[in-house]
């Protein structure tokens, strides 16, 4: 297999926007009945993925009892915390 020289390689796509602008021009030189059934087949894996995602945590929570919770990240730990409105709206805060 022979391999692509430098000048070969289209570097505009080796960025996320490049990668995306790549993404949205392959899709759009697509029929409309593959889009469609592209679609299709995401709701359908999007769907299987949500079943055995809460088949699992409702296996845990049978076999050992406890319930399955994510725990928050702070991302940004020793920098001062910026919350959103719907945040500071759950949190009872008024002043930020």
């Amino acid at each position: 297999m022979a391999k692509k020289s430098q000048d070969d390689v289209d570097w505009k796509l080796a960025t996320w926007d490049g990668a995306k602008r790549e993404v949205l021009r392959r899709w759009a030189a697509l029929p409309l009945e593959r889009i469609v059934a592209a679609l299709e087949e995401m709701q359908e894996l999007n769907e299987t993925l949500s079943e055995s995602t809460a088949f699992g945590k409702k296996r845990f929570q049978m076999a050992t009892g406890r319930i399955v919770q994510e725990q928050r990240s702070d991302y940004s730990a020793g920098t001062e915390s910026r919350k959103s409105n719907r945040e500071k709206k759950r949190d009872g805060d008024d002043d930020g």
